[in-house]
């Protein structure tokens, strides 16, 4: 049961992500197929493979995380970084958000992103972008 204290739930309180790593990649790579297929975007599985598994090693690039519901490995978000004139140098951009559907309406999105904007201001980065479609 869920106890709502205004716009708050208790499934908020379940929320936790950790920074993945090349161990991890099997298990990211189900959730990113996952998100391709919703997305209907192409899935090329060996090009995708290499380019996450280059991101794991390489944390100059930027950050990946597992999102969890209690236990439970429910997601995945990818933070990379860029760099723009206009922005004074370093930005991010969050390019994939995914939870899987039967926990999205827990708030746990909304948690990533604070999480992920948490992030961003120990980078000393300014600039956040969100890809959505």
């Amino acid at each position: 049961m869920t106890r709502t204290t205004g716009r708050k739930t208790r499934h908020a309180e379940r929320f936790a992500a950790h920074a993945a790593e090349v161990t991890d990649l099997e298990a990211l790579l189900d959730f990113v197929k996952a998100y391709y297929d919703f997305d209907e975007i192409p899935y090329r599985s060996e090009r995708i493979r290499t380019a996450l598994r280059i991101l794991l090693r390489d944390p100059s690039l930027g950050r990946v995380w597992i999102i969890r519901y209690g236990r439970k490995a429910v997601g995945h978000a990818i933070l990379t970084f860029g760099y723009d004139l206009e922005f004074n140098g370093r930005q991010a951009t969050i390019t994939e958000l995914f939870i899987a559907p039967a926990y999205r309406s827990r708030r746990l999105g909304s948690k990533m992103i604070n999480l992920i904007e948490d992030t961003c201001r120990q980078l000393g980065i300014g600039v956040l972008e969100l890809q959505v479609e």
